[in-house]
């Protein structure tokens, strides 16, 4: 559509916190825009969260995979994550750094708590195809 930015809604209460988070949200996802505008959903039988502690849903390329843990309650939440597809390293997208994984029946799978961040973002894949 050739769409570009994003709109906020004016009469909505947003301030200072609430634009500080957009703005980290807004810098983890562009390390991963090239992924998610070539990407399809990564069907329910590849991706699960085996605690089943929270919401898990992502998307894959042939450059990797971004995966969303989220759960909006307020108890502090453990996801063991178990992912079937693109193989490589997790990072973590707020912090840039690498997540411990293992491999379980030929999947991944990771670990996301869950505490006063209720979304965790993920990069599965080569981390040279993060851009920066």
């Amino acid at each position: 559509s050739g769409a570009k930015g994003f709109g906020i809604w004016g009469w909505c209460p947003f301030d200072a916190a609430d634009m500080a988070v957009f703005s980290e949200v807004t810098a983890s996802l562009l390390s991963v825009e090239h992924i998610i505008v070539n990407a399809a959903p990564i069907p329910p039988g590849k991706i699960r969260d085996a605690a089943g502690a929270a919401f898990v849903k992502g998307i894959e390329s042939e450059e990797g995979a971004v995966i969303l843990v989220s759960e909006y309650s307020t108890a502090t939440k453990e996801a063991i994550i178990e992912y079937e597809g693109n193989r490589g390293s997790v990072i973590d997208l707020a912090t840039g750094n690498p997540v411990a994984v293992r491999t379980k029946n030929g999947a991944l799978s990771f670990s996301a708590r869950l505490d006063t961040e209720r979304a965790r973002l993920f990069f599965v894949g080569d981390p040279s195809k993060l851009r920066k």
